[in-house]
Protein backbone atom coordinates (compact mmCIF):
# COMPACT_ATOMS: atom_id res chain seq x y z
CA UNK A 1 0.00 0.00 0.00
CA UNK A 2 1.15 3.50 -1.11
CA UNK A 3 1.16 5.70 2.18
CA UNK A 4 1.60 9.20 3.02
CA UNK A 5 4.51 9.57 5.27
CA UNK A 6 5.28 12.04 7.73
CA UNK A 7 6.14 15.51 7.53
CA UNK A 8 8.88 18.04 7.64
CA UNK A 9 10.22 21.24 8.14
CA UNK A 10 12.37 23.16 5.32
CA UNK A 11 13.72 26.74 5.52
CA UNK A 12 14.64 28.86 2.35
CA UNK A 13 17.00 31.91 2.53
CA UNK A 14 17.20 34.78 -0.37
CA UNK A 15 13.98 36.51 -1.45
CA UNK A 16 12.79 34.64 -4.62
CA UNK A 17 14.75 31.48 -4.79
CA UNK A 18 14.96 28.31 -4.18
CA UNK A 19 16.84 25.72 -4.57
CA UNK A 20 15.18 22.48 -3.90
CA UNK A 21 16.79 20.25 -1.56
CA UNK A 22 15.66 16.24 -1.32
CA UNK A 23 12.84 16.29 0.85
CA UNK A 24 11.48 12.80 2.75
CA UNK A 25 8.11 13.68 3.51
CA UNK A 26 5.52 16.91 2.83
CA UNK A 27 6.85 20.33 1.74
CA UNK A 28 6.12 23.75 0.38
CA UNK A 29 8.77 25.98 -2.11
CA UNK A 30 8.24 28.83 -4.31
CA UNK A 31 7.55 27.37 -7.61
CA UNK A 32 9.31 29.16 -10.62
CA UNK A 33 12.76 29.88 -8.95
CA UNK A 34 12.82 25.74 -7.68
CA UNK A 35 11.64 24.91 -11.46
CA UNK A 36 14.75 26.81 -12.61
CA UNK A 37 17.01 25.13 -10.31
CA UNK A 38 17.05 21.98 -11.98
CA UNK A 39 18.43 23.41 -15.41
CA UNK A 40 21.24 24.78 -12.54
CA UNK A 41 24.35 23.22 -12.59
CA UNK A 42 25.94 26.00 -10.83
CA UNK A 43 23.48 26.94 -8.18
CA UNK A 44 24.51 26.79 -4.42
CA UNK A 45 22.69 25.08 -1.70
CA UNK A 46 20.20 27.36 0.28
CA UNK A 47 16.72 27.82 1.03
CA UNK A 48 14.37 30.96 1.02
CA UNK A 49 13.46 32.56 4.27
CA UNK A 50 12.82 36.01 3.87
CA UNK A 51 10.57 38.12 1.55
CA UNK A 52 9.99 41.58 0.92
CA UNK A 53 6.85 43.95 1.92
CA UNK A 54 4.13 44.20 -0.92
CA UNK A 55 5.57 41.37 -2.75
CA UNK A 56 3.97 38.01 -4.51
CA UNK A 57 5.24 34.29 -4.06
CA UNK A 58 3.68 31.46 -5.40
CA UNK A 59 4.41 28.30 -3.20
CA UNK A 60 4.19 24.84 -3.93
CA UNK A 61 2.86 21.65 -1.73
CA UNK A 62 4.42 18.50 -2.28
CA UNK A 63 3.46 15.05 -0.81
CA UNK A 64 5.35 12.42 -0.33
CA UNK A 65 4.88 8.25 0.22
CA UNK A 66 6.61 5.20 1.16
CA UNK A 67 7.47 4.49 -2.33
CA UNK A 68 9.28 7.67 -2.84
CA UNK A 69 6.05 8.82 -4.94
CA UNK A 70 6.18 12.88 -4.94
CA UNK A 71 2.93 13.97 -6.18
CA UNK A 72 1.85 17.59 -5.95
CA UNK A 73 -1.13 18.60 -3.92
CA UNK A 74 -1.12 22.52 -3.95
CA UNK A 75 -4.62 23.26 -4.90
CA UNK A 76 -5.94 20.28 -2.46
CA UNK A 77 -4.11 21.47 0.29
CA UNK A 78 -5.50 23.91 3.00
CA UNK A 79 -3.12 26.84 3.62
CA UNK A 80 -2.91 29.49 6.05
CA UNK A 81 -0.52 32.13 7.40
CA UNK A 82 -0.44 33.63 10.67
CA UNK A 83 -0.48 36.21 11.76
CA UNK A 84 -2.54 36.99 8.86
CA UNK A 85 -1.91 40.71 9.62
CA UNK A 86 1.14 41.28 7.72
CA UNK A 87 0.51 38.58 4.89
CA UNK A 88 -2.33 36.35 2.74
CA UNK A 89 -2.33 33.44 1.56
CA UNK A 90 -4.81 32.23 -1.17
CA UNK A 91 -6.20 28.03 -1.49
CA UNK A 92 -3.56 28.11 -4.47
CA UNK A 93 -0.43 28.72 -2.96
CA UNK A 94 -0.07 32.39 -3.40
CA UNK A 95 1.19 34.32 -0.59
CA UNK A 96 0.93 38.42 -0.63
CA UNK A 97 2.97 40.15 2.12
CA UNK A 98 1.45 43.81 3.22
CA UNK A 99 3.25 47.17 4.17
CA UNK A 100 5.32 46.65 7.20
CA UNK A 101 7.23 49.19 9.53
CA UNK A 102 10.02 46.61 10.87
CA UNK A 103 10.81 43.06 9.80
CA UNK A 104 8.02 40.67 10.45
CA UNK A 105 8.20 36.86 11.06
CA UNK A 106 4.81 34.87 9.58
CA UNK A 107 4.50 31.29 9.74
CA UNK A 108 3.12 29.34 6.59
CA UNK A 109 1.19 26.07 6.84
CA UNK A 110 0.17 23.96 4.27
CA UNK A 111 -2.43 20.94 5.26
CA UNK A 112 -3.19 18.14 3.39
CA UNK A 113 -5.75 14.71 4.24
CA UNK A 114 -5.71 11.93 2.66
CA UNK A 115 -7.88 8.89 3.96
CA UNK A 116 -7.35 9.02 7.56
CA UNK A 117 -3.73 10.62 7.53
CA UNK A 118 -3.53 14.05 7.67
CA UNK A 119 -0.08 15.76 7.04
CA UNK A 120 0.85 19.54 7.85
CA UNK A 121 4.40 21.86 6.90
CA UNK A 122 5.03 24.64 8.15
CA UNK A 123 7.66 26.92 7.71
CA UNK A 124 8.76 30.25 9.33
CA UNK A 125 9.27 33.41 6.83
CA UNK A 126 11.00 36.92 7.71
CA UNK A 127 9.18 39.99 6.25
CA UNK A 128 11.39 42.59 5.43
CA UNK A 129 10.55 46.37 5.26
CA UNK A 130 11.12 48.37 2.10
CA UNK A 131 13.37 51.35 2.04
CA UNK A 132 12.00 54.70 1.41
CA UNK A 133 11.99 54.61 -2.57
CA UNK A 134 14.58 56.48 -4.69
CA UNK A 135 14.68 57.27 -7.90
CA UNK A 136 15.61 56.15 -11.36
CA UNK A 137 16.87 57.43 -15.24
CA UNK A 138 14.48 57.03 -17.90
CA UNK A 139 16.05 56.39 -21.61
CA UNK A 140 14.14 57.25 -24.73
CA UNK A 141 15.18 54.49 -27.36
CA UNK A 142 16.39 57.71 -29.34
CA UNK A 143 19.64 59.32 -27.99
CA UNK A 144 19.63 59.74 -24.10
CA UNK A 145 22.55 58.05 -22.21
CA UNK A 146 24.84 58.72 -19.43
CA UNK A 147 28.78 59.69 -19.43
CA UNK A 148 30.85 58.45 -16.51
CA UNK A 149 34.11 59.28 -18.58
CA UNK A 150 37.14 56.75 -18.32
CA UNK A 151 36.62 54.06 -16.20
CA UNK A 152 40.04 53.22 -15.40
CA UNK A 153 39.62 51.09 -12.69
CA UNK A 154 38.61 47.78 -14.98
CA UNK A 155 42.33 48.62 -16.69
CA UNK A 156 44.32 45.34 -16.84
CA UNK A 157 41.71 43.38 -14.67
CA UNK A 158 41.22 39.66 -14.84
CA UNK A 159 37.93 39.86 -13.08
CA UNK A 160 34.69 42.21 -12.80
CA UNK A 161 31.09 41.75 -11.60
CA UNK A 162 28.56 44.25 -13.30
CA UNK A 163 25.20 44.65 -11.53
CA UNK A 164 21.60 46.63 -12.78
CA UNK A 165 18.31 46.51 -12.52
CA UNK A 166 16.35 46.88 -15.78
CA UNK A 167 12.65 47.64 -16.99
CA UNK A 168 12.47 47.25 -20.82
CA UNK A 169 9.78 49.79 -22.22
CA UNK A 170 10.05 48.07 -26.07
CA UNK A 171 10.49 44.49 -26.13
CA UNK A 172 12.05 42.58 -28.60
CA UNK A 173 14.92 45.29 -28.61
CA UNK A 174 14.40 47.20 -31.61
CA UNK A 175 18.08 47.32 -31.22
CA UNK A 176 21.22 46.17 -29.97
CA UNK A 177 20.09 48.95 -27.14
CA UNK A 178 23.43 49.84 -25.33
CA UNK A 179 22.51 49.17 -21.25
CA UNK A 180 25.93 49.49 -19.72
CA UNK A 181 28.99 49.57 -22.13
CA UNK A 182 33.09 50.38 -21.84
CA UNK A 183 34.17 51.57 -25.56
CA UNK A 184 32.84 49.60 -28.26
CA UNK A 185 32.66 46.30 -29.65
CA UNK A 186 36.05 46.14 -30.73
CA UNK A 187 37.71 46.43 -27.37
CA UNK A 188 38.68 44.11 -25.01
CA UNK A 189 35.91 45.69 -23.05
CA UNK A 190 33.13 44.49 -21.26
CA UNK A 191 29.80 45.88 -23.39
CA UNK A 192 26.02 44.94 -22.28
CA UNK A 193 23.33 45.81 -24.43
CA UNK A 194 19.52 44.18 -25.51
CA UNK A 195 19.79 41.63 -28.39
CA UNK A 196 18.72 43.60 -31.49
CA UNK A 197 15.08 41.51 -32.53
CA UNK A 198 15.15 39.43 -29.20
CA UNK A 199 14.03 40.13 -25.44
CA UNK A 200 17.40 38.66 -23.81
CA UNK A 201 20.34 40.45 -22.77
CA UNK A 202 23.61 39.60 -24.01
CA UNK A 203 27.23 40.37 -22.67
CA UNK A 204 30.65 39.73 -24.94
CA UNK A 205 34.11 41.47 -25.37
CA UNK A 206 36.29 40.56 -28.09
CA UNK A 207 39.87 38.44 -27.47
CA UNK A 208 41.94 41.93 -28.35
CA UNK A 209 41.09 44.81 -30.40
CA UNK A 210 39.37 43.51 -33.26
CA UNK A 211 39.69 40.41 -32.44
CA UNK A 212 36.84 37.37 -32.34
CA UNK A 213 34.11 37.33 -29.87
CA UNK A 214 34.80 36.20 -26.38
CA UNK A 215 32.88 35.62 -23.26
CA UNK A 216 29.33 35.60 -24.93
CA UNK A 217 26.42 34.90 -22.44
CA UNK A 218 23.11 35.80 -22.54
CA UNK A 219 19.89 35.91 -19.94
CA UNK A 220 16.70 34.43 -20.33
CA UNK A 221 13.73 36.70 -22.09
CA UNK A 222 13.10 39.56 -20.09
CA UNK A 223 9.14 40.97 -19.31
CA UNK A 224 8.30 44.08 -20.83
CA UNK A 225 7.83 46.63 -18.06
CA UNK A 226 8.86 44.45 -15.31
CA UNK A 227 11.98 45.42 -13.18
CA UNK A 228 14.74 42.45 -13.37
CA UNK A 229 18.16 42.21 -11.65
CA UNK A 230 20.83 41.62 -14.38
CA UNK A 231 24.48 40.43 -13.08
CA UNK A 232 27.34 39.49 -15.28
CA UNK A 233 30.48 38.17 -13.88
CA UNK A 234 34.05 37.36 -15.39
CA UNK A 235 36.53 35.13 -13.01
CA UNK A 236 39.23 35.60 -15.94
CA UNK A 237 38.19 32.23 -17.11
CA UNK A 238 34.46 31.63 -16.80
CA UNK A 239 31.51 34.69 -17.43
CA UNK A 240 28.33 33.88 -15.68
CA UNK A 241 25.03 35.66 -16.89
CA UNK A 242 22.51 36.18 -13.75
CA UNK A 243 18.68 37.35 -13.94
CA UNK A 244 16.55 37.74 -10.60
CA UNK A 245 19.78 36.00 -8.43
CA UNK A 246 19.52 32.81 -10.42
CA UNK A 247 22.66 31.69 -12.40
CA UNK A 248 21.27 31.02 -16.10
CA UNK A 249 24.39 30.95 -18.59
CA UNK A 250 28.17 30.54 -18.66
CA UNK A 251 30.93 30.65 -20.83
CA UNK A 252 34.21 29.77 -20.90
CA UNK A 253 36.62 32.50 -21.78
CA UNK A 254 40.45 32.93 -22.81
CA UNK A 255 43.02 33.86 -19.90
CA UNK A 256 43.54 37.50 -20.70
CA UNK A 257 43.02 40.54 -19.12
CA UNK A 258 40.75 43.85 -19.84
CA UNK A 259 42.23 46.54 -22.08
CA UNK A 260 43.76 49.55 -21.02
CA UNK A 261 42.22 52.15 -23.22
CA UNK A 262 40.89 55.64 -22.60
CA UNK A 263 37.21 54.66 -23.62
CA UNK A 264 34.71 56.13 -21.41
CA UNK A 265 31.71 54.03 -19.79
CA UNK A 266 28.16 54.48 -20.81
CA UNK A 267 25.10 53.70 -19.22
CA UNK A 268 22.01 53.59 -22.11
CA UNK A 269 24.12 53.85 -25.30
CA UNK A 270 26.28 51.25 -26.78
CA UNK A 271 29.19 52.87 -29.33
CA UNK A 272 27.96 52.42 -32.62
CA UNK A 273 24.94 50.74 -31.95
CA UNK A 274 21.59 51.50 -30.39
CA UNK A 275 20.36 53.36 -27.17
CA UNK A 276 18.14 51.58 -24.18
CA UNK A 277 14.18 52.07 -23.91
CA UNK A 278 13.57 51.79 -20.50
CA UNK A 279 14.51 52.23 -17.26
CA UNK A 280 17.83 51.81 -14.90
CA UNK A 281 18.79 51.56 -11.56
CA UNK A 282 21.36 51.02 -9.21
CA UNK A 283 24.47 50.34 -11.39
CA UNK A 284 27.48 48.50 -9.31
CA UNK A 285 30.40 47.46 -10.80
CA UNK A 286 33.63 45.53 -8.80
CA UNK A 287 36.98 44.75 -9.76
CA UNK A 288 36.21 40.51 -8.63
CA UNK A 289 34.14 37.84 -9.54
CA UNK A 290 30.98 38.19 -6.93
CA UNK A 291 29.91 34.28 -5.84
CA UNK A 292 26.67 33.14 -6.02
CA UNK A 293 26.25 33.91 -2.38
CA UNK A 294 26.87 37.57 -2.56
CA UNK A 295 24.68 38.16 -5.27
CA UNK A 296 22.19 36.67 -3.55
CA UNK A 297 22.40 38.38 -0.11
CA UNK A 298 22.94 41.85 -1.64
CA UNK A 299 20.30 41.75 -4.69
CA UNK A 300 17.72 43.42 -2.42
CA UNK A 301 19.88 46.13 0.16
CA UNK A 302 21.29 49.38 -0.76
CA UNK A 303 25.19 49.35 -0.72
CA UNK A 304 26.81 52.23 0.98
CA UNK A 305 29.92 52.95 -1.58
CA UNK A 306 32.70 51.71 0.55
CA UNK A 307 32.17 47.50 -0.09
CA UNK A 308 35.45 45.51 -0.86
CA UNK A 309 36.12 45.35 -4.57
CA UNK A 310 33.44 48.36 -5.17
CA UNK A 311 34.78 50.32 -8.06
CA UNK A 312 31.09 52.17 -9.02
CA UNK A 313 28.25 52.78 -7.66
CA UNK A 314 25.44 54.67 -9.11
CA UNK A 315 22.28 54.58 -7.20
CA UNK A 316 20.50 57.53 -9.37
CA UNK A 317 18.95 58.33 -6.26
CA UNK A 318 19.54 62.41 -6.76
CA UNK A 319 16.43 62.86 -8.87
CA UNK A 320 17.05 65.82 -10.57
CA UNK A 321 19.78 67.65 -12.34
CA UNK A 322 22.69 66.90 -15.13
CA UNK A 323 25.12 64.52 -12.92
CA UNK A 324 24.21 60.75 -11.40
CA UNK A 325 27.06 60.33 -8.66
CA UNK A 326 29.24 57.62 -8.76
CA UNK A 327 29.07 56.62 -4.14
CA UNK A 328 32.20 54.42 -4.73
CA UNK A 329 35.08 56.05 -3.44
CA UNK A 330 36.86 56.65 -7.45
CA UNK A 331 34.10 59.42 -8.20
CA UNK A 332 33.75 58.65 -11.81
CA UNK A 333 29.97 60.38 -11.76
CA UNK A 334 27.90 59.69 -15.13
CA UNK A 335 26.69 63.21 -16.59
CA UNK A 336 23.46 63.21 -18.35
CA UNK A 337 23.47 63.48 -22.15
CA UNK A 338 25.46 65.73 -24.51
CA UNK A 339 26.04 68.48 -22.59
CA UNK A 340 27.39 67.93 -18.62
CA UNK A 341 26.03 71.41 -17.69
CA UNK A 342 22.72 72.31 -19.32
CA UNK A 343 19.36 70.02 -19.98
CA UNK A 344 19.41 68.52 -23.37
CA UNK A 345 17.11 66.50 -25.53
CA UNK A 346 19.66 63.37 -24.68
CA UNK A 347 19.32 63.40 -21.02
CA UNK A 348 17.79 60.81 -19.57
CA UNK A 349 14.79 61.87 -17.49
CA UNK A 350 14.39 61.21 -13.93
CA UNK A 351 11.37 59.51 -12.75
CA UNK A 352 10.26 57.82 -9.21
CA UNK A 353 11.56 53.96 -9.31
CA UNK A 354 9.93 51.19 -7.92
CA UNK A 355 12.39 48.99 -8.50
CA UNK A 356 12.64 46.69 -5.53
CA UNK A 357 16.09 47.70 -4.41
CA UNK A 358 16.00 47.51 -0.29
CA UNK A 359 15.33 45.16 1.83
CA UNK A 360 16.05 47.12 5.19
CA UNK A 361 16.25 46.43 8.39
CA UNK A 362 16.11 48.53 11.69
CA UNK A 363 20.13 48.82 11.27
CA UNK A 364 20.60 49.50 7.86
CA UNK A 365 17.81 51.85 7.68
CA UNK A 366 19.88 54.06 10.88
CA UNK A 367 22.79 53.46 9.15
CA UNK A 368 21.64 55.14 5.87
CA UNK A 369 19.51 58.23 7.26
CA UNK A 370 22.60 58.95 9.55
CA UNK A 371 25.07 59.22 6.33
CA UNK A 372 22.21 61.57 4.33
CA UNK A 373 21.36 63.57 7.51
CA UNK A 374 25.63 64.00 7.66
CA UNK A 375 26.04 64.79 3.93
CA UNK A 376 22.85 67.96 4.41
CA UNK A 377 24.70 69.36 7.27
CA UNK A 378 28.11 69.17 5.62
CA UNK A 379 27.04 70.65 2.70
CA UNK A 380 25.03 73.15 5.37
CA UNK A 381 28.39 73.77 6.45
CA UNK A 382 29.96 74.22 3.23
CA UNK A 383 27.26 76.75 2.11
CA UNK A 384 27.57 78.59 5.20
CA UNK A 385 31.34 79.01 4.61
CA UNK A 386 30.38 80.45 1.24
CA UNK A 387 27.93 82.84 2.83
CA UNK A 388 30.62 84.36 5.04
CA UNK A 389 33.37 84.62 2.87
CA UNK A 390 31.03 86.43 0.72
CA UNK A 391 29.90 88.77 3.33
CA UNK A 392 33.40 89.28 4.24
CA UNK A 393 33.78 90.89 1.05
CA UNK A 394 30.64 92.67 1.53
CA UNK A 395 32.45 94.59 4.76
CA UNK A 396 35.47 95.51 3.08
CA UNK A 397 33.42 96.99 0.17
CA UNK A 398 31.27 99.46 2.58
CA UNK A 399 34.34 100.59 4.56
CA UNK A 400 35.79 101.56 0.77
CA UNK A 401 32.34 103.24 0.35
CA UNK A 402 33.22 105.28 4.09
CA UNK A 403 36.34 105.61 3.24
CA UNK A 404 35.65 107.36 -0.12
CA UNK A 405 32.89 109.75 1.30
CA UNK A 406 30.92 109.22 -2.08
CA UNK A 407 27.34 107.78 -1.18
CA UNK A 408 25.50 108.77 -4.34
CA UNK A 409 21.86 108.99 -3.29
CA UNK A 410 22.82 107.10 -0.13
CA UNK A 411 23.37 108.92 3.26
CA UNK A 412 26.29 108.00 4.95
CA UNK A 413 24.47 106.47 8.42
CA UNK A 414 22.75 104.23 5.59
CA UNK A 415 26.28 102.60 4.76
CA UNK A 416 26.73 102.36 8.38
CA UNK A 417 23.98 101.01 8.87
CA UNK A 418 23.99 98.36 6.22
CA UNK A 419 27.77 97.46 7.45
CA UNK A 420 26.64 96.81 11.34
CA UNK A 421 23.29 94.59 9.70
CA UNK A 422 26.06 92.48 7.45
CA UNK A 423 28.37 92.78 10.81
CA UNK A 424 25.53 91.18 13.39
CA UNK A 425 24.59 88.33 10.75
CA UNK A 426 28.21 87.28 10.78
CA UNK A 427 27.68 86.71 13.89
CA UNK A 428 24.64 85.10 13.78
CA UNK A 429 26.40 82.63 11.56
CA UNK A 430 28.70 82.59 13.52
CA UNK A 431 26.85 81.01 16.60
CA UNK A 432 25.17 78.75 14.11
CA UNK A 433 28.03 77.12 12.67
CA UNK A 434 29.57 75.90 16.06
CA UNK A 435 26.54 73.82 17.23
CA UNK A 436 26.25 72.58 13.46
CA UNK A 437 30.24 71.55 13.08
CA UNK A 438 29.44 69.82 16.95
CA UNK A 439 26.02 67.68 15.75
CA UNK A 440 28.36 66.79 12.75
CA UNK A 441 31.50 65.46 14.79
CA UNK A 442 27.87 63.50 16.84
CA UNK A 443 26.89 61.84 13.83
CA UNK A 444 30.54 60.50 12.98
CA UNK A 445 30.72 59.22 16.09
CA UNK A 446 27.16 57.41 15.67
CA UNK A 447 28.50 56.12 12.69
CA UNK A 448 31.52 54.37 14.20
CA UNK A 449 29.83 53.15 16.52
CA UNK A 450 27.73 51.35 13.92
CA UNK A 451 30.94 50.06 12.90
CA UNK A 452 30.77 52.48 9.89
CA UNK A 453 33.50 54.29 8.40
CA UNK A 454 33.20 58.15 8.70
CA UNK A 455 31.86 60.56 5.68
CA UNK A 456 34.11 62.84 3.84
CA UNK A 457 33.60 65.99 5.25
Amino acid sequence: MNTLRSLTVFNFSVPFICYKKRIDSFGIYPVASCKLLTNSSSAPNVVLKALGENFQSQYKAIAHYDNNDNVDVTGLASWVVEPDMYASIDANGLLVTGDIETFQNVTVSAQYTQGDITVQADKVITIFALCPPGTALDFDGVNDYIDCGNFAQLDGEKAFTIAFWIKADELPFPAHDGIVARGSRYQRTPWIWGCSGEAYISMQFETDTGGALDGNISTPNLTQGKWHHIVMTWNGSTVTAYMDSIATATDSTISDTLANTDASLKIGHIIPYGYLNGSIDDVRIYDRALSAEEIQANTYIPLQGDEPNLVGYWDFNEGEGQVAHDLSDNGNHGYLGRDPCDIDDSDPTWVASDAPVGLCSPYLIAKRGIKIALKCKIALLEKLQAALAQEAVSLDALDELLESGDYGDLKKNDVVKAKQKVHSAIQDEERLRKPLEKSVGKLQDSLSALGCEPVQE
